[in-house]
C-alpha cells in the first residue's frame, strides 16, 4: 500500500488532516507529534476510522526526542513519550511503528557511544512494543553531523538480535550516498520512506524532483512486501504529486 506521510500535518487540526488523507490515500503514517499527539486524538481517530477505514501506521515523536540523551532524566522522558504512543497505538490496533535512533549532543558527541546507548533504549521499547503487538522500525538517519544511523552497519549495530525491523528512507540514504548499500538488506526492511532530494540537503522532495534512479529503486524493491510512505514535508498536494509519478512509472504495481 502508498501512504502519506508529513510533518506539516503536526500543525494542522486532526479533522482536517484525516479529510485530506482520506480523500486521497489508503493509508495514513501519523507522526505522533503536534496536533496529532497521539493520547490526545486517540478518541476522535478510534471514531473517525469506524466510519472511514483507511489503514494507519505510526511514527514515533521525534521532536526534542534522544533515546540516546546524556542526561537521564531527559532521557527517561524521551522514552516515556514513545512508550505512551505505543500504548495508544495498540488500542488503535496499529502493527508497526517507525522509530529514529538518539542523535549527538555536547554531552554525548561520540557516535560508537550515541549507538550504545540507543541500543540500550531500544532494549527497552522492544519489549514494551511487543508486549502491545507492535513491531518497531529503526530508520536510518540523513547526513548530518550530529545523527548516527546514516549506514547499514550502523543500523545493524543498533538491531542485531531484537525483534526490530528496519525503516528504509531512501531520502536519507541519497544524502550518505548508501542507497545501493541498503538495499542489499532489504530482507529486513519493515516500512520503507521514499522521498526526493539533491543528494546533499534533505528537504523531503516530490518523487521524481531530485537525483533518486527512481527505476532502479523500485525495481530493486520489487520483492519488498510492506507500506510505501509518501513522505512530504509540504503536505498533501506533494504526496498527490508523488503518487502521480509513481502511477505513470507503474512503480506502484510492482
Amino acid at each position: 500500500m502508498i501512504m502519506i506521510s508529513s510533518a506539516s500535518f503536526c500543525h494542522m487540526p486532526f479533522e482536517r488532516v484525516f479529510e485530506l488523507v482520506e480523500k486521497n490515500f489508503e493509508g495514513w503514517e501519523i507522526t505522533a507529534e503536534g496536533t496529532l499527539y497521539l493520547p490526545d486524538i486517540e478518541k476522535k481517530l478510534a471514531e473517525a476510522l469506524e466510519s472511514r477505514p483507511i489503514e494507519i501506521q505510526v511514527h514515533a515523536p521525534l521532536s526534542d526526542i534522544n533515546i540516546a540523551g546524556g542526561n537521564p532524566f531527559m532521557r527517561e522522558s524521551a522514552l516515556n513519550e514513545i512508550i505512551k504512543a505505543i500504548e495508544s497505538a495498540r488500542r488503535l490496533g496499529v502493527k508497526l511503528m517507525t522509530i529514529h535512533p538518539g542523535f549527538k549532543t555536547p554531552l554525548l558527541r561520540d557516535s560508537p557511544r550515541v549507538r550504545e546507548e540507543t541500543r540500550k533504549s531500544l532494549e527497552i521499547l522492544e519489549k514494551h512494543a511487543l508486549d502491545n503487538g507492535i513491531i518497531l522500525a529503526l530508520e536510518n538517519m540523513p547526513g548530518t553531523f550530529i545523527t548516527v544511523g546514516k549506514r547499514p552497519e550502523e543500523i545493524v549495530e543498533m538491531t542485531e538480535g531484537l525483534e526490530i525491523k528496519w525503516c528504509f528512507d531512501a531520502g536519507h540514504a541519497n544524502t550518505t550516498g548508501t542507497i545501493e548499500a541498503f538495499l542489499e538488506h532489504r530482507r529486513m526492511f519493515g516500512n520503507v520512506h521514499l522521498h526526493d532530494n539533491d543528494g546533499k540537503a534533505d528537504p523531503h522532495l516530490p518523487l521524481g524532483e531530485g537525483t533518486i534512479d527512481w527505476d532502479r529503486l523500485m525495481s530493486a524493491l520489487g520483492g519488498y512486501g510492506g507500506n510505501l510512505v509518501l513522505e512530504m514535508d509540504s503536505g498533501i498536494d506533494d504526496g498527490i504529486r508523488s503518487l502521480r509519478f509513481m502511477k505513470n512509472g507503474k512503480y506502484s504495481e510492482r
